[in-house]
């Protein structure tokens, strides 16, 4: 499960609040069929699959360190350094 789906199911753990709005499935299908040329896969597809790779082998580089909001920035800033000296 990806991070921001973590986040979305299990906010708690990140000492978050869910703040979702829920929408009738019925909705959501009829958009899909008449506004989306994608499956449901492709629309939650956060980036090119190439670039997911780069950032998973990246993030366990630098040893899979948990996941908060809290900490992210540094996460992100050590995720920067490994990808850019590749």
């Amino acid at each position: 499960m990806a991070a921001p789906e973590m986040i979305f199911f299990y906010p708690e753990r990140y000492d978050m609040l869910h703040r979702g709005t829920t929408v009738p499935a019925e909705l959501v299908e009829e958009l899909r069929a008449t506004h989306l040329n994608k499956t449901r896969t492709e629309v939650m597809e956060w980036v090119p699959q190439a670039f997911d790779q780069l950032v998973g082998d990246a993030y366990e580089y630098i040893g899979s360190p948990g996941l908060h909001y809290t900490t992210g920035w540094a996460t992100f800033g050590k995720l920067i350094e490994v990808i850019e000296s590749a």
